[in-house]
């Protein structure tokens, strides 16, 4: 028994010794100090570096520093046998806060005494000249007393301690506590009073992305009380957007019931985003009763009205009834009615599953949607294409219809289906593009949704204009690329262009929208030749190769005069209705068009085959300017500010013809299928003079009768001239 007794004694003393090794050595003391210090600077903003640690039987001392601006010096004694604090004293202090800007400092003395389970601290100072007062009695450590107060305690310099420089600003604090009650707090009599004046910062939109600097001067005054199992709270917000104040009926926390009004007035949204456009009025009704939360609450603002909002917390579910209506206006839109629904929710706030209800109007059009868990499902119809939140005038009226399948609504994983009926405003191309614009568009469409930022679709349309179709692409990061092939028949186009046209087009190509709308466009098989074409928001850009300017001035309708291939550029600007052509036509002859026969008439020019022609086109709405040549060995043709009208059909082109060195002027006049050549009569009366001085040969030894006939000749054109 005795070597028992000894070993349970000697084990005792070992273990004591190991203890006193571990905590009360320097070689303890510096485990508890690195222990220490990696636990407590887990948070960036606030590091502690202690310089100085000693733990014995009876001493305690610590030296440290919080992010190398605040020394904290606690010197003490103590007993742990008797669990007694002598004498500790606690010193908090500023260094050098130049580098802060900030020249007052912080000196704070604090005593602490007592037994280990029965302590009382004592603190006064200063803290950047807001004066500081602290007394508690702590008990089995939690504060049964406690008296707090400081006045004007400058809030910027605090947070720039701690490494934050979010708000400038002064705060008074006043907390009392008597008679606290750790294990049943309704017990307990506490007086917190807190008012404050501050104004935000640009980094606290930069962290969290609201812009407080626009609520100016923010005060805040809360003043609560609890006593004899009554709580009286109370607390209001003013600035000059924002503003909150609660009423609340005392609360006997014996019944634990609870009933107050809460209001919260916005007069302008947008410093929570600033494209919110819009106040917001809400009231809520708030009761507490049989570990039942209800609140009844309307939220009215000029673009979003939410009514009849009823809150329904009951353990763990949480139920949400509202009407909706919001105006796009909301986010400074076109004034249109975004969405007017109604909303059945429930929520269990443990494992956060919903289940909702969404019925009404979205875009004027009937919405139908389910939400389980993660997965909705829904059904639209007779939407109108939204182009009012496109920020554009409305150019259509459209039908489409929906169906939504969306897997899991958090990574936005599932599919659309539609169908759309869409028809143009005449109105609208007519004022905007001077277009008679009416098209209609029958479409179906499928979209596959791989994320809120990854998007596909596929495209299949047909339309009075589009013989067909076919258009695939993706949305990613709120950039749009596709591309699309395209086959259409140019008569479908006569009536909007007022014209004849024949042939046919397929092209195929690619576009894109971010920010503006980009097409790139092309053809093998362009009137003979090939097609390169842009559209970069209202500018379009055209490239032709080879084209056959004869099969092009037939599909297209215009004057059919010149066979040859043509490469040609054009720019035009779909706004304005204003570009420019230059089209080099290469090798060439002109054909027995109307107006060539005529010229052919006095120059036989139909016969040249020209070596090269160029012609240059300025084009401004329906009213283009001329400006041609062409060029053989013998023969040369110029066109000099032609004036061609498209609506009317009516041509005034001056022209120039060099055969041989001898030139024919006069003007090509058109009015609708009338055409005329006009001579220029100067330019005739000088062709014949220089004709009879050939065929007349009249000189010193001609006779008389040569003279006197090319004497009547000459007065004859100087009449005509």
């Amino acid at each position: 028994m005795k070597k028992i007794v000894f070993t349970l004694i000697a084990i005792v003393v070992l273990l004591l010794i190991a203890a006193y090794s571990l905590l009360f050595t320097s070689f303890g003391n510096s485990i508890i100090k690195e222990y220490a210090q990696k636990n407590i600077n887990k948070n960036p903003s606030t590091q502690i570096q202690i310089d100085d640690f000693l733990l014995t039987m009876s001493k305690i001392k610590l030296k440290a520093q919080l992010n190398g601006l605040i020394e904290i010096d606690l010197n003490g004694d103590y007993s742990l046998f008797s669990q007694n604090i002598k004498d500790m004293m606690i010193i908090i202090s500023s260094k050098d806060l130049s580098m802060l800007n900030i020249k007052e400092k912080i000196n704070i003395n604090a005593n602490l005494q007592g037994k280990f389970n029965d302590l009382t601290l004592n603190a006064n100072g200063n803290i950047f000249n807001a004066p500081l007062k602290l007394q508690a009695s702590i008990k089995n450590y939690y504060p049964y007393k406690l008296n707090y107060n400081t006045s004007n305690l400058d809030l910027e310099k605090i947070l720039k301690i701690i490494n934050k420089d979010y708000l400038s600003g002064f705060a008074n604090i006043n907390l009392d506590i008597n008679e606290f009650d750790k294990n049943d707090i309704r017990k307990s009599k506490i007086l917190a009073n807190i008012s404050a004046k501050i104004k935000a910062k640009d980094s606290f939109k930069k962290d969290f992305g609201i812009d407080l600097k626009k609520l100016e001067e923010i005060n805040i005054n809360s003043n609560n009380t609890l006593a004899d199992f009554k709580l009286k709270p109370n607390f209001t917000l003013n600035s000059k957007l924002l503003n909150i104040d609660t009423n609340f009926d005392e609360i006997d926390l014996n019944k634990l019931d609870a009933k107050g009004i809460i209001n919260i007035n916005i007069s302008d949204l947008s410093f929570i985003n600033e494209n919110l456009n819009s106040n917001l009025n809400t009231k809520l009704n708030v009761e507490y009763k049989d570990k039942i939360v209800n609140i009844l609450a309307d939220a009215i603002g000029k673009n979003i009205s939410l009514k009849n909002i009823n809150l329904n917390l009951k353990n763990d579910d949480l139920k949400l009834k509202a009407n909706a209506i919001i105006n796009s206006a909301l986010i400074k839109l076109k004034n249109i009615e975004l969405a007017n629904v109604n909303i059945d929710a429930s929520i269990n706030t443990k494992t956060s599953d919903i289940k909702a209800n969404i019925n009404g109007a979205l875009l004027d059009s009937k919405i139908n949607a389910n939400l389980n868990k993660n997965a909705l499902k829904a059904d639209i119809s007779n939407l109108s294409i939204p182009f009012a939140l496109l920020d554009l005038e409305k150019m259509a009226t459209s039908k489409i219809n929906a169906n939504i399948d969306i897997k899991d609504i958090y990574k936005v994983n599932g599919q659309i289906t539609s169908n759309i009926n869409l028809n143009t405003i005449k109105s609208v191309f007519k004022k905007n593009y001077d277009l008679d614009l009416d098209a209609n568009l029958l479409a179906n469409a499928k979209i596959i949704l791989n994320s809120a930022n990854d998007i596909s679709f596929s495209l299949d349309a047909k339309s009075n204009m589009l013989d067909n179709l076919q258009a695939n692409g993706t949305f990613k990061n709120n950039i749009l690329n596709s591309n699309f092939n395209l086959d259409t028949k140019l008569a479908n186009y006569n009536e909007l262009l007022k014209k004849n046209m024949k042939g046919q087009i397929k092209l195929n190509g690619d576009a894109s929208f971010n920010k503006i709308l980009l097409v790139n466009a092309k053809s093998d098989e362009f009137f003979g030749g090939k097609l390169n074409a842009s559209l970069k928001a209202d500018d379009f850009n055209a490239s032709l190769t080879n084209v056959s300017v004869e099969e092009l001035a037939n599909s297209l309708d215009f004057i059919d005069i010149y066979k040859a291939s043509a490469n040609a550029n054009l720019t035009y600007n779909l706004k304005s209705a204003k570009g420019f052509l230059k089209a080099d036509l290469g090798k060439g002859s002109l054909k027995q068009h109307k107006a060539i026969v005529l010229i052919d008439k006095i120059t036989n020019i139909s016969k040249i085959v020209f070596d090269n022609a160029n012609v240059n086109v300025d084009m401004n709405k329906n009213l283009y300017t001329i400006n041609a040549n062409a060029n053989a060995k013998n023969a040369q043709i110029q066109v000099s500010n032609a004036l061609y009208n498209l609506d009317e059909k009516s041509l005034n082109a001056p022209l120039s013809i060099n055969l041989n060195n001898n030139i024919v002027k006069g003007v090509l006049v058109q009015k609708g299928e009338n055409i005329s050549f006009n001579i220029d009569k100067k330019n005739a009366a000088n062709n014949i003079l220089k004709a009879a001085d050939k065929l007349l040969k009249v000189d010193e030894n001609s006779s008389d009768d040569k003279k006197k006939l090319k004497g009547f000749l000459n007065k004859l054109i100087k009449d005509t001239k």
